[in-house]
C-alpha cells in the first residue's frame, strides 16, 4: 500500500531489536546477585568476550561487581 515506507519500517524494527535484546541482558543483570555477577564475568573473560560495552551507558559496571 506505501511502498515508500519499507525501508524506515525495516530500520525501526532492527533497531527496536537492538534495545529489546539489551533491555532483556539487563533486566537479566539486574537479577544476578554479586556472586552471580562475578562468576558470569569471570566466565566471559575465560572465553575472551567483553561485557563492559553492555555497561556503558548504566551507572553499574562489571568493577563494581566484580570486586564485591
Amino acid at each position: 500500500m506505501f511502498p515508500w515506507l519499507t525501508v524506515p519500517l525495516s530500520l525501526m524494527g532492527v533497531v527496536g531489536t537492538a534495545k529489546a535484546s539489551l533491555d532483556l541482558f539487563h533486566a537479566f543483570w539486574d537479577g544476578l546477585d554479586d556472586e552471580q555477577k562475578l562468576q558470569v564475568t569471570v566466565a566471559a573473560h575465560e572465553a575472551g568476550v567483553s561485557l563492559s560495552g553492555f555497561f556503558r551507558n548504566d551507572g553499574e559496571g562489571l568493577g563494581s561487581s566484580a570486586v564485591g
